[in-house]
């Protein structure tokens, strides 16, 4: 029975402050007790799906080019290296997936990177690639 009481108490009180303002676009539409005063959602401020990009290892398997590629933040980010032909050239591998990467980089990232690759050692070890992040607006690389 006290329960009752304590929701009916509740209830002619009214909404919690703020909620009869309406919400932010910010917010999607939707109400959150925090609007307008603490915390806002910020939806253009989302974390990217992995982390800056650092190097890149490209193999090639009987089922065809697959790539790793090493993050700042420790992470891999490895897959199967999609465009690519099973019997394609090594230097086609290579330029899909620095394309890959400098994609990814400006696009979750906002940074423009360059990739070099380091030379081959020995048939079928695969190519290794570094990849720096160059400041566009200074004109040089960080």
């Amino acid at each position: 029975m006290a329960h009752r009481a304590r929701r009916a108490a509740a209830a002619a009180r009214g909404p919690p402050l703020g909620w009869d303002r309406p919400t932010p676009a910010r917010s999607g539409g939707k109400p959150t007790r925090l609007d307008g005063y603490v915390a806002r959602r910020e939806r253009d401020q989302k974390q990217p799906p992995f982390g800056m990009p650092e190097g890149i290892l490209l193999l090639e398997t009987p089922e065809g080019w697959r790539h790793s590629v090493r993050t700042a933040d420790g992470g891999t980010v490895c897959g199967r290296l999609s465009g690519v032909a099973v019997d394609a050239d090594p230097a086609e591998a290579r330029a899909a997936a620095a394309a890959m990467v400098v994609r990814s980089a400006r696009e979750f990232h906002g940074a423009d990177v360059e990739v070099s690759w380091d030379p081959s050692r020995e048939p079928g070890a695969g190519w290794t690639a570094q990849v720096v992040i160059v400041d566009v607006a200074a004109g040089r690389a960080r």
